[in-house]
Order: structure tokens, then C-alpha cells, then sequence
């Protein structure tokens, strides 16, 4: 009886040795063979990182409660037009530069045209560094406002290719570079045979020429400077105002409308053919004198220099002068003459 009580002692001896030895493993020796950590570790390293958060959002709350610990990061400025990306320039420097910018996206002028309206004693009056300040810091796509006014050429005046190159680079017009011009002309989109048709109806029903005299001066490089394939096509689908009759006239009318062409023609090539009503003259000298800024004509809402030659050609009840800016009689409705800008 002694014996069995042994082995059973024993026994139960060598079965809490490997119970013991088993625990040990899973707790120390496993996990650390395995790169894991134990349930224990992983409940340990929850409590602990909850801790942490709590921590780390009671200091944030904390430092969003007291601002002057946070740290003084300057944020980045916010993006400046073209007038105010300089505040150390004077305010005559700023001042001709905010005009540039005003030429350039309201009236859609050359870089030239601009220096010269700067400088101008017609003009802005600035001085040449000040003008040449406002030019080297205007940021101006010049293809895109020469191919405007091209289209307005077009549009409005129903000139020819040609025409409106050489007026898109004249001294006495737009002053744009070739190059400008040139992009001005490829992508303008005209159609040039209706342009061509429209100004052969403007000398039929305001001159009464005949067709070969249309075809002429259609094609004349002192002219309109139409292709014959243009000028062919305007003679072609011309309607006939006068039920078909002939279109042919005396002698001496002919001339009178040559003459008329010609001047025509010669406004046009030096640039001060424009919208102003040319049909009378009035010699009020009081319209010459003044000593606002502009002469405006309320009726056709032009702009213009109180010298320029087209103020004499304005109704009295038409004529007022204003010593407001010219961006400020842009918003008005009013627009430049042509001719004196």
C-alpha cells in the first residue's frame, strides 16, 4: 500500500513538473521565438496606448486653450496681382502700371501702342522710366489682343486680310510686332469673300459705282486690297438696289467717288478710318477749348483728346467733356474715337 501511494505521489509530481514547464513556455520562451507578444503584452500595450491617446489629446486640448504655445508658423502669402506684387515701388510706378493693365485687357493694345499711351502728352503723361516700369512688369498675351482687334477689323469694318495685317503693324495704327500680327491673321477665322461682299454693297448704295468700278477698288492696293477671288465673289452675289438697273454713272460723278474712295482708302492705310460720323463739321471753336481731360459724344459714346480732329465733327447737343479716368468712361459704355488713341 506504501508503494502505490508512492507512485502516486510520484506521479502527480511529474505531471505538475510538465504542467509548470508547459505555462513557462507559453508564456516567455514561445512568444519570443516567434517575434509576438504574449495576451498578457498585447493587453499591457492596449492599456498603455490608451493611456498615451488620452495624454496626447488632453495637450492638445490644452495647447488649443492656450495659443501661445503653439508654434509661430507664418502662412504662406495669399496670391498678389500684377499692380500689387511690388509694394516698394513709388505710386507713379504703380499708377502707370495699373493703366498698362487696363490698355492691355480692356482695349486689347500693343506693348508699343501701350508706351506710347503712357508717355504720351495726349496721353497718360508719365515719364519714360515710370512707362517703362509699367511695360517690363504687365504680364500681356499680345498674340491674343492683336487677334482681337484683328476680329474687330473684321467684324465691325469688314476689312481684308491684307488690310488688316498692315494696319495691325502700321506706326500710324496698331503697332504690333509682324510676328504678333501674323498669328493675329492665322487665326482670325474671317470669312474674307463675305467681308469682301459687304464693303462691295457699302460703295453700291452709298456711291453708286458700278460693278467693274467696285472690282477695282476691291482689288486696289491703294484700295481695299481684296483678292480677285474675293472681289469676283463679292461682284457675283452683289443684290442690285436699283431693280437691276444699270449702275453706271456721269462722268463727273465717277470722279467724285473715286475721289471719295481714294480718301477712304488713305484713311484706312494710316489707321484713322473709325466709326465717327463724318457727315458734318462744325466749327464751334468753344469745343476746341477745354480744359477737361476728354471730349465725349454721347450719341455714338466716344472717347476723345479735346486736340483730336473729330471733336469739331461732333453735334453740339451731342458734345461734353469729363476729367474722369478713362477706365472709369470704359465702364460707362464709352469707347476710344480710333483715331486720336
Amino acid at each position: 500500500m506504501k508503494k502505490i501511494l508512492n507512485l502516486f505521489s510520484l506521479f502527480f509530481t511529474v505531471i505538475s513538473v510538465c504542467a509548470t514547464a508547459l505555462v513557462c513556455h507559453i508564456l516567455f520562451i514561445y512568444p519570443n521565438f516567434n517575434n509576438t507578444s504574449s495576451p498578457r503584452d498585447k493587453n499591457i500595450s492596449s492599456f498603455n496606448a490608451t493611456l498615451m491617446q488620452s495624454d496626447n489629446n488632453t495637450g492638445i486640448a490644452n495647447s488649443y486653450q492656450d495659443s501661445s504655445s503653439l508654434p509661430n508658423i507664418e502662412a504662406p502669402p495669399m496670391p498678389q496681382t500684377e499692380a500689387e506684387n511690388n509694394n516698394n515701388i513709388s505710386a507713379e510706378y504703380q499708377s502707370a502700371l495699373n493703366n498698362a493693365i487696363d490698355y492691355s485687357n480692356v482695349m486689347y493694345m500693343s506693348q508699343a501702342a501701350i508706351y506710347d499711351q503712357l508717355t504720351s502728352e495726349y496721353g497718360e503723361h508719365f515719364p519714360t522710366d515710370a512707362a517703362q516700369y509699367a511695360i517690363d512688369n504687365l504680364t500681356a498675351d499680345y498674340n491674343f489682343n492683336a487677334l482681337q482687334k484683328a476680329k474687330n477689323y473684321s467684324d465691325t469694318m469688314y476689312m481684308s486680310k491684307t488690310a488688316i495685317y498692315d494696319q495691325l503693324i502700321s506706326d500710324y495704327g496698331e503697332k504690333f510686332t509682324p510676328a504678333e500680327a501674323q498669328y493675329a491673321i492665322d487665326n482670325i477665322g474671317a470669312d474674307w469673300n463675305f467681308n469682301a461682299l459687304q464693303k462691295a454693297k457699302d460703295y453700291q448704295t452709298t456711291m453708286n459705282m458700278s460693278a467693274e468700278e467696285i472690282r477695282n477698288q476691291l482689288t486696289s492696293e491703294n484700295g481695299e486690297r481684296f483678292s480677285i477671288e474675293e472681289a469676283n465673289y463679292a461682284i457675283a452675289n452683289i443684290v442690285d438696289t436699283a431693280n437691276n438697273t444699270s449702275n453706271s454713272i456721269t462722268s463727273s460723278e465717277s470722279i467724285q467717288n473715286i475721289t471719295k474712295t481714294s480718301q477712304l482708302a488713305n484713311e484706312i492705310s494710316s489707321g484713322s478710318y473709325g466709326n465717327e460720323t463724318n457727315f458734318s463739321t462744325y466749327d464751334n471753336t468753344s469745343q476746341q477749348q477745354t480744359d477737361d481731360t476728354f471730349v465725349l459724344n454721347t450719341s455714338s459714346m466716344k472717347i476723345h483728346y479735346p486736340n483730336c480732329n473729330d471733336v469739331k465733327k461732333i453735334a453740339p447737343q451731342n458734345y461734353s467733356t469729363s476729367n474722369l479716368s478713362l477706365t472709369e468712361l470704359i465702364n460707362q459704355g464709352y469707347s476710344t474715337c480710333g483715331h486720336c488713341f
